[in-house]
């Protein structure tokens, strides 16, 4: 029986890039902040450090698909299906933590960026404080010498699951904004407060794209 379910499983798994890539693409999206670091130019800009919550991460892969950005997944059975998905549309992967500047999670990321690779990270991952912003990223940012770029995700319509994160699910067809901050230095800055703001300001940007913004 065990057997069985795990066959069901790599079935299911195989097919889901291809299901997350047609839900995607009925995605309204838009992009707004930094121009600089928009999907279309990421590769030409400076190399930076992209962190965004762990709740809003759904539409990032299919807008940051095909380039090259390093990402770090946990050793988790959920963190296979996420990393299934993110090696299909050419992500890199590394697998593993960055709490501790010796662990391999943290080394691999390290060696991305000094590479000449953007990476991605969602400082309140894998498993908490929703919303929190731990310092790994931190870490790296003054370690690699790389500065950190805010991404805040928002949706007109979407489901709220019941997970440490309140994952957020955008509904087939709702908008989707993105914010995307200037580049930050890491030094005196209340990057849990930053990052949520922008979020907020993702949602309240569907409902007024003419939004004062500050900061």
């Amino acid at each position: 029986m065990k057997k069985l379910k795990d066959k069901f499983f790599e079935i299911f798994i195989s097919f889901l890039p291809l299901i997350y890539y047609f839900y995607s693409k009925t995605l309204r999206i838009r992009f707004f902040g930094n121009k600089n670091y928009f999907p279309d130019k990421i590769r030409k800009s400076e190399n930076s450090i992209f962190c965004f919550w762990h709740s809003q991460i759904f539409p990032l892969i299919f807008t940051h698909r095909n380039k090259k950005i390093g990402v770090l997944v946990s050793r988790h059975r959920d963190g296979e299906i996420i990393s299934k998905i993110l090696k299909t549309f050419k992500f890199n992967v590394a697998r593993g933590s960055f709490q501790k500047k010796g662990e391999i999670g943290f080394l691999t990321l390290r060696k991305f960026l000094k590479k000449g690779l953007n990476v991605a990270i969602t400082p309140d991952g894998p498993r908490g404080p929703r919303w929190v912003f731990k310092e790994g990223a931190i870490f790296l940012s003054k370690e690699t010498n790389k500065k950190i770029v805010l991404v805040g995700t928002g949706y007109s319509k979407f489901i709220e699951f019941k997970s440490w994160d309140k994952f957020k699910l955008p509904l087939p067809f709702s908008k989707v904004s993105i914010y995307i901050s200037k580049p930050f230095n890491p030094e005196n800055i209340d990057f849990s407060e930053k990052l949520t703001y922008y979020t907020l300001l993702a949602f309240e940007i569907i409902k007024n794209p003419k939004i004062k913004i500050k900061g």
